[in-house]
This record gives C-alpha cells, structure tokens and sequence, in this order.
C-alpha cells in the first residue's frame, strides 16, 4: 500500500560548493518521493558511518557535507541542495548500507541506480558508493569508485588520490575505536531531543554460523570504545542538542560484562537520565546474575534479542543452542518481571538449516501469542560468485548446510528464498497490527517528540497510520531542511 507523503515546504538555499558529498538514506526515486510500509522509507533514522567518514575528511582539509533523510525531502529542494552544494568537481557519494535492512533490496538498488544517474547527468561528477557490504552493489550500480564498510582509515588516502595526486594534504591520527572520541558536527544538524546513533564497541566474541559482520570471535576485552570518550561524546549532545536517547550499535552489546558494568557506572554520573537501545543476547542475560537489572538502572528501555530460531536442531546448527531450548520460556517470563518496563524485541531468522515450515509458523504463533514485538528477516544468501566484503560460515559451506542455487536463488529441500521472503511479509504484517513498534522504532519515534504513552499503547501499523506521527515527522524533517539554511 502506497500513501502519500506529508508535505514538506520547498525552500531555496544557497551554500558553498564542497569537495565531498555524501547522500544518505537514499530510499526512494529523486523524481518521486513515496511514504510506504518498509520501515526504512517511514521511519527516519540516521546511520553513523556516513558521519564518520565525513569526521575524518574535514579533519584531513577537505570540505563535506552529509545530506541524510533525503527520501522524506521534496525533490525540488534536494535539488536546490545539490545544486549549491555540487559541480563536476566534487566527489558525490552514495550510502548503500540501507539496502541490507529493506525488505525489496532490488527494488530499493534500482532507485538508487536512478539517482546516481540523475546526479552524473546533471553535475557530470563522479560517484562513491558506499556502506555494509558496498562490494556485494558494484555490479549492478554504475558509480565510479566503492569504498567497503568501516573505511574510516581508508577515506583519507582514497580522498587524496581523488583530488590531489596521491598527497596527503594533511596527516590525521590512524583511527581506533578504542580511542574514538566522535562528535557530531555543527552542519550535521542534530535535531533538539533527537534520538542519536553511538558504537561503545565494534565486533562479538560469538561467531554465529549465519552471520557476515566484521570481527567475529574477538578476544573479550578488546574492541572497547575508552568509556570516558563516552561520557565525552554523551554530554556534548546533552549540552549542545539536548539529546538523551540512543541507539547502541554493538553487534553485541553485552558480550563482555565488565563493558556492561563500565557503562552502567558511568550512566550513573551523567547529568541526565540515559535512555538507549541496544542489541542483547538473551543466554548472556541468564547466565550473568543482576545483569537483567542493571541494563535496566543504566537507562535499558529496549532490546532486540538476537534469537533467530526456536528450533532446536536449526538453533544448534548456527551455534545458538540456548534459543532452541530456552529461550521459549525465559522471554515471557523476563517480560512480565524484571524487564516490565523495556521494550523488548525479538529478532527471528526465516529459512534457517533445517528449521521445517510448522516450527516457523509455531514460533509466530508463540510471539502472538504473549504480544512480543518481533521482527521476522527472510535469510538473505547471495548466490556464491557475488563479490562481498565479509562471508558467514553458512555462505562458505552452503553446500554442507544442504543449500543449492538456481536462477531465483536459494533453496533446500524444505524451502527457498521466495518463499521465506514472502512469509517474512506475511508474518511482520500480522505482528504489526497485533503488538507495539519493535524497541529499535519505538525508541526513533521518540527522538520525533512522540510520547511513550501514546508509542506503547497501539499496535505499529495503526500508530504509523495516525495524523500525529505523521504530523510530528512532517515537523521534525521540516527542522532540519530549515537547518540548511
């Protein structure tokens, strides 16, 4: 169902061409901007690693601009920013990290294949494509360079190789995420109350066998952010934006208990109350006695449990055993106690090794049952000569796991990959109208000025469908547009 999208003034605005350019949210055709039901084109969000690339131009000498929520912005005054912003010199990039999380990730390709032409048509400029796996688009998007996930090291070199022979114009500090010290920039934009992404950590010590993240199977105790820097970077948006509600990025956040601790600590010396979100293992919660209770002290108002299959034989075969035999119990029941108050999600995987159609409609039937917020994702599996960044166990091995490959794709004996695709439509349509907004949403609506109350007192579809989230996304777009000005 396609609706249209609340209006936001045209304005006219005049800036200074910059070397650097980099789009990002780009969900929609330049020439025809759609609301509609995929989360990414209804829910504005930022993602961190355009802003983090642009940090380490400027900080090389180079001018950049990060233009985000462009499918929520009219064409006309994408535009205007374009044309103020772009000439043949500057190097126009494209985020491409969204179309991992979108439901029709070919459709969503072709339309951002419309606008680099759009853009090489009228600026005759080159085009970066970037993001999670950026390698896996470079042969169906006609851009003139890709740069891969977390190039934060790599952007400078690549930069100067682009405008200046290969020079460095000016030599910054390799970065680490242990020593990150991140701010968010004035012409970032940062709306008031807005709800901000933050990485505390980068990696999991866990190598699930369907996972294709960078980093898998870390030593516990490294890849941790300095927690002071933190605090830094969580008091200058409190004091510059007023900004008390995050999203945390860690593949897993709490895969190391004395990070979990360091944080709860340090929240506690926060002028303010901390509020996030943050992706949880659920065997971890049990297993660590008080650890339930202190995410909560510490500002836990939503998780996503990384589930993926209450089968016990598929649990086993990705390496999440617990899932496949305790999960079922332990949620409800943590639900109804000590997290009465969190949001919490569940995050399931259609198609996994070996799971049979009745255990998937099973587990549905289960998080309908007891109203859990669950996302349902169809496994997502590229055929084995696509070029990607980073491969999971499943991809490597597909033919151990009984996968085979056709011209539509992946199946096995029990299903294939349009079939889940379609049942993961099916089952996050029900879910929608039956029980509250996952905690990731949840927690971006109230960055939008939403009330809690009014967030968690209906069913998702029907609070996207009402006037006042619409209302309350047509002001806050409209906020940052005028911040251009």
């Amino acid at each position: 169902m396609v609706r249209s999208h609340p209006r936001i003034p045209y304005i006219n605005i005049v800036m200074n061409k910059v070397n650097f350019l980099i789009l990002s949210g780009l969900c929609n055709d330049i020439s025809n901007f759609q609301y509609t039901e995929d989360k990414i084109f209804s829910i504005p969000h930022r993602l961190l690693g355009p802003y983090k690339v642009a940090r380490q131009a400027r900080a090389a000498g180079y001018t950049c601009q990060v233009i985000d929520f462009v499918q929520f912005i009219p064409t006309d005054t994408v535009v205007s920013l374009l044309d103020r912003l772009v000439d043949s010199n500057t190097l126009v990039s494209v985020s491409v990290s969204h179309l991992l999380f979108s439901n029709n990730p070919d459709q969503l390709m072709l339309k951002v294949q419309q606008l680099i032409d759009y853009v090489k048509a009228n600026y005759n400029c080159k085009i970066l494509i970037g993001g999670f796996n950026a390698a896996h688009w470079r042969i169906f998007l006609r851009a003139d360079y890709i740069v891969n996930d977390k190039c934060e090291n790599s952007i400078v070199p690549f930069l100067d190789s682009v405008f200046n022979n290969g020079i460095s114009k000016q030599r910054i500090p390799y970065y680490n995420i242990e020593t990150c010290d991140f701010k968010w920039h004035s012409s970032d934009y940062v709306q008031p109350h807005e709800t901000l992404p933050m990485e505390t950590s980068r990696g999991c010590i866990f190598k699930c066998k369907f996972c294709a993240f960078e980093n898998l199977g870390k030593k516990p105790g490294t890849l941790i952010r300095d927690m002071s820097l933190v605090r830094d970077e969580l008091i200058a948006n409190y004091e510059q934006h007023g900004v008390t509600n995050y999203q945390l990025l860690d593949d897993t956040f709490n895969d190391d208990m004395i990070k979990v601790e360091q944080w709860a600590k340090m929240s506690q010396s926060l002028p303010f109350k901390l509020e996030y979100t943050a992706h949880l293992r659920g065997d971890l919660v049990q297993r660590h006695s008080g650890s339930a209770a202190m995410l909560v002290e510490s500002g836990l108002r939503g998780c996503h449990l990384g589930v993926e299959t209450l089968h016990k034989q598929a649990s086993k075969a990705i390496a999440k055993p617990w899932s496949g035999t305790k999960a079922r119990e332990w949620i409800p029941l943590i639900k109804e106690s000590t997290w009465k108050d969190v949001n919490v999600t569940v995050n399931l995987i259609l198609g996994l090794p070996y799971e049979p159609l009745a255990s998937m409609y099973d587990t549905f039937y289960w998080a309908y049952k007891h109203k859990l917020s669950t996302v349902f994702y169809s496994y997502f599996l590229p055929p084995p000569d696509v070029v990607k960044d980073t491969s999971s166990h499943i991809e490597s091995n597909y033919d151990l796991y009984g996968i085979r490959f056709n011209d539509l794709g992946w199946e096995t004996d029990i299903t294939n990959g349009n079939q889940m695709d379609n049942l993961r439509d099916y089952f996050n349509l029900k879910i929608s109208k039956a029980t509250v907004a996952d905690s990731w949403d949840a927690n971006l609506f109230v960055g939008l000025g939403c009330a809690k109350d009014d967030i968690l007192s209906v069913p998702k579809k029907p609070f996207l469908d009402s006037e006042g989230y619409k209302q309350k996304l047509k002001t806050f777009i409209q906020g940052y547009v005028h911040s251009f000005n």
